[in-house]
């Protein structure tokens, strides 16, 4: 019987043998899976970080291609101007001398360079904000343009515009000539299209951020002017007349096709016209009205000397994620994820399938850029954290722009 018994102890060994030999070899095999996977994970992000790199470059070369485009432009124009002084008859009448005298030099000015400069422009706080801002104060009511927001400084004959972030607007070619035509001075407005019946003011804008981020000649906008400023005063960055006087000298630009003064809808001190010109904007699709207090100055940035009233609520908001989609959106965006005041909050309506295509294939190029985001109402999420209620994503703001929760 002792054979039996070393029979079977001989064959027990030998299992627990196989099974510790298995045993090593899977973890063997899961180790050497374990490096595949880790060697995997640092070769697509040796491939990221060249990939972003490549893109890095090509952005500095885009920019040095830009810089030495307007140094060209610029060396043109000096030639040009050198050769018709050089080829002017020597006799020339008087009648064309002056002509020449007056006529603008130069319709847009073309800067060396194209980093952001500061323009700072006023800012408007909501009515809402400011109980009491109009007991008894006599104040000026606009409609609310919703646009692309455009500083322009005519110098010398020449016009340059930025958007609110400092950027260069460059080949407004048929805004420039009329802008360099006007008194010097610093003019405050938003570049809008032609509004078409039918068309919400938020279509409107989205045609008019089409429009400004289009290379090359830049046609079909109009530039209303709600506000300006001496040129004095924009350099100095002084105090400046109140807004009676500088609505009187908007009221008396002269007549132009592509920049045309903001009307004054209604002067006065009852307040009740606030709530009548809200009703007023609701009927005709707009976007709300502007409030101007008569007796203010300009200031250089958010004041209660200009108060705004809007249908809906929105801010321009820093993209800090953007996250897969499921279901009819899987394989693409699914939804943007911004700050608000320092909290995530997802956004998913209002993104087209283009759009979505087109974030998802380089999310990084999005990711930092700001984007305008209606809503609501403030709200609070389940942490007790301010969040927004039911947003809505409506465009994607030029580069440069800044954070703004008014």
């Amino acid at each position: 019987m002792s054979w039996i018994f070393v029979t079977l102890a001989l064959v027990v060994f030998g299992c627990w043998l196989d099974v510790k030999r298995n045993q090593a070899a899977a973890r063997e095999e899961a180790a050497q899976a374990a490096q595949r996977v880790l060697k995997a994970a640092k070769e697509a992000e040796k491939i990221r970080r060249t990939q972003e790199a490549q893109r890095r470059a090509e952005a500095r070369q885009a920019a040095q291609l830009e810089i030495a485009r307007e140094k060209r432009r610029a060396a043109e124009l000096r030639l040009e101007a050198e050769r018709v002084k050089a080829s002017a008859p020597a006799a020339a009448s008087a009648a064309s001398a002056q002509k020449a005298a007056t006529a603008p030099r130069i319709p847009q000015e073309a800067p060396q360079a194209s980093a952001p400069v500061s323009v700072p422009c006023m800012l408007a706080r909501k009515l809402s904000d400011v109980p009491g801002a109009l007991s008894g104060q006599p104040y000026t009511i606009t409609e609310k343009l919703d646009g692309v927001r455009c500083v322009a400084i005519v110098r010398g004959g020449m016009a340059t515009a930025y958007t609110r972030g400092g950027s260069l607007i460059h080949d407004l070619v048929e805004i420039a000539p009329e802008l360099a035509a006007l008194p010097e001075g610093m003019y405050d407005g938003e570049l809008l299209p032609d509004r078409l019946p039918g068309v919400t003011a938020a279509q409107n804008f989205k045609e008019a951020a089409r429009i400004v981020r289009t290379e090359g000649p830049k046609t079909g906008l109009v530039y209303r002017v709600f506000d300006l400023l001496p040129l004095a005063t924009w350099d100095a960055r002084a105090a400046s007349a109140p807004y009676a006087q500088r609505r009187a000298a908007l009221d008396a630009l002269p007549a132009s096709a592509h920049v045309v003064p903001v009307p004054a809808l209604y002067r006065g001190t009852d307040p009740a016209q606030v709530s009548a010109y809200m009703d007023r904007m609701r009927a005709e699709g707009g976007e709300g009205i502007m409030i101007n207090l008569d007796s203010e100055p300009y200031h250089f940035g958010r004041c209660a000397a200009l108060l705004k009233c809007k249908l809906s609520q929105d801010a321009d908001l820093e993209i800090i994620a953007a996250n897969p989609g499921t279901g009819r959106n899987a394989g693409s965006l699914g939804s943007l994820t911004v700050s608000y005041k320092g909290h995530a909050v997802r956004v998913s309506a209002g993104l087209t399938a283009d759009l979505r295509r087109r974030i998802w294939a380089d999310p990084a190029a999005y990711i930092g850029r700001v984007a305008t985001v209606s809503y609501l109402a403030e709200t609070c999420d389940a942490s007790g954290a301010p969040s927004l209620r039911s947003p809505v994503f409506v465009d994607l703001r030029e580069a440069g722009k800044l954070v703004s929760y008014n």
